[in-house]
């Protein structure tokens, strides 16, 4: 995240210095315990979009400025009001549903940046992506990047090499349009590095072929993918 005039540090944390800002959490991550309410604090995963906006914008209903966390461990902030908006914040991405909170001069944006090293950072994130929750914002190749963050800030070593993640990466990763096209054959004719669907990994099996679909679980699905297929 580049350098944000209104977060500025103070002791261990980073506050906000400005009129309002509007944390846009995926009402998701609340059911897939990614986020959870801890008295006056929120606890979350790092990923969201969250917007600057001034007084005058806030008056007149102008839309303020979208900035992007991509921060793959929990972190805490507290706030002074909450809505939900269920809606878009990108034009070319589908409708999603939001828990906002919104802070105001004061509110720290990070309680502690000084985080607490945990495997359970590590499961959380490779839980999100595997069960295909990547947020719509997070670039493809970001997603690598994101791997290696989550394991260096919490000193995991998985003893797995990098061509390992970028295989998971593939398979996971397909093709807005047909989601049996790996997203990276289409980056060819497609520069955008959004147009990707996160798919869970248990359906990887009916998506690739028809023998494993059908001798894998979620029999329904993969019988009706088996015929569409063949």
């Amino acid at each position: 995240m580049a350098k944000i005039k209104e977060l500025v540090r103070s002791g261990n944390s980073i506050v906000f210095d400005g009129d309002y800002l509007d944390i846009y959490i995926d009402s998701e991550y609340f059911k897939k315990g990614l986020a959870e309410h801890q008295g006056n604090y929120i606890k979350t995963m790092g990923l969201f979009q969250f917007e600057i906006k001034t007084e005058s914008q806030e008056r007149s209903g102008k839309d303020g400025t979208i900035h992007t966390m991509k921060y793959p461990n929990s972190m805490e902030f507290d706030y002074t009001e909450h809505f939900v908006f269920n809606g878009k914040l990108d034009k070319d991405r589908k409708n999603v549903k939001y828990d906002v909170f919104r802070l105001t001069t004061g509110n720290k944006f990070f309680a502690n940046v000084h985080i607490e090293q945990s495997a359970v950072s590590v499961k959380d994130f490779i839980f999100m992506f595997h069960s295909g929750k990547m947020p719509q914002f997070i670039k493809y190749s970001d997603i690598i990047k994101l791997y290696y963050d989550v394991l260096n800030t919490n000193k995991i070593n998985l003893k797995s090499n990098s061509l390992t993640y970028e295989i998971i990466i593939s398979e996971l990763c397909r093709s807005k349009k047909d989601i049996e096209l790996h997203y990276r054959k289409s980056l060819k004719n497609n520069p955008s590095e959004y147009d990707y669907v996160n798919i869970n990994l248990k359906d990887i099996p009916r998506i690739n072929s028809t023998f494993t679909a059908l001798t894998f679980e979620n029999i329904d699905e993969s019988i009706i993918s088996s015929v569409k297929r063949t």
